[in-house]
């Protein structure tokens, strides 16, 4: 029996030739076939923090992130320098 990994991947560049998606994308490209790796592409849907809207409930993006999150093993972040 196989356990398969999950590992979200999260850019920290919204840039389309962003170095940091392309190294997360060749992790994706690499991983053994027991690694799935989640390429995160929601990042410039996230609303800034506001604890005002937070009483109603978080945001849908925010709440599809969490989720995301929550069932990945890991949560592997390339972030620009």
């Amino acid at each position: 029996m196989c356990l398969l990994i999950n590992i979200l991947a999260i850019s920290g560049s919204l840039r389309a030739a962003s170095q940091n998606t392309m190294l997360l994308r060749a992790a994706k490209r690499l991983a053994p076939t027991e690694i799935h790796v989640d390429l995160y592409r929601g990042l410039g849907a996230l609303p800034l923090f506001n604890p005002d809207v937070l009483a109603l409930g978080p945001p849908a993006p925010i709440a599809e992130l969490r989720s995301r999150i929550i069932s990945s093993h890991a949560v592997l972040i390339a972030s620009p320098e």
